[in-house]
């Protein structure tokens, strides 16, 4: 949301998929070898489009702001973080206890440093019903959905499944929000997007919740 904030929702969400890369760069570095060829071009391109994203192109000024892309890439380690800590709690405590104590202790430590007591929040029928939205499909839907698809075919291919969302909120705040993206801007989005779909392919880098912690709920990954 802080991301969004200082950015746009398109822009977020597609810094958001730099987790992918953050998840082969731990890969590399738990099973201490060099990255691939194909992992090599991969993060070379997430490089690439990350300076696009953040200069359009010109190193003479920002073309995002600092704190859009300090908390976009924040975004991503976040992503990573909460793919790869529950790897080994989904196959004994299950998506739903884990994702709700998540957000149990998350939300109560979130709530506490903001003190959201002492706010006074004044919505319109539109806000209730936007923040309805956001509570159901953004957070009760989406946790445990993904986590599911976490524990069924491992980060990478869940990764790449959840790919056609920055390619949805790219087309939503063009035609909805009417945000505008300059041609260094879509380069940029292509560039990070590409990872996705080459990491993907690349099956020595992906971190299967089988390699991770044993099988998935008692029963062995199909390959």
């Amino acid at each position: 949301m802080t991301s969004i904030f200082w950015s746009n929702a398109a822009t977020t969400t597609v810094l958001q998929n730099l987790s992918l890369v953050f998840i082969m760069l731990l890969t590399c570095l738990s099973g201490r070898r060099r990255p691939n060829r194909r992992e090599a071009v991969s993060l070379a391109l997430a490089l690439a489009g990350t300076y696009v994203l953040a200069t359009g192109g010109d190193p003479r000024h920002m073309a995002l702001s600092p704190r859009g892309l300090f908390w976009g890439l924040m975004t991503a380690a976040a992503v990573t973080i909460y793919t790869l800590l529950p790897r080994k709690l989904l196959p004994v405590w299950g998506r739903e206890i884990v994702t709700g104590l998540g957000m149990l202790f998350g939300g109560a430590a979130v709530n506490l440093a903001a003190r959201s007591w002492n706010d006074q929040v004044h919505l319109t029928r539109g806000g209730w019903l936007a923040l309805g939205g956001i509570l159901l499909f953004g957070s009760l839907l989406a946790f445990p959905l993904f986590m599911q698809g976490l524990a069924d075919v491992g980060p990478v291919k869940s990764s790449l499944l959840a790919a056609t969302e920055p390619v949805a909120a790219a087309v939503f705040s063009a035609v909805w929000l009417g945000t505008r993206f300059t041609l260094p801007t879509l380069l940029g989005f292509a560039c990070i997007l590409a990872t996705i779909f080459l990491l993907a392919g690349d099956e020595g880098g992906e971190i299967s919740p089988s390699r991770a912690g044993g099988p998935v709920n008692g029963k062995p990954e199909e390959s």
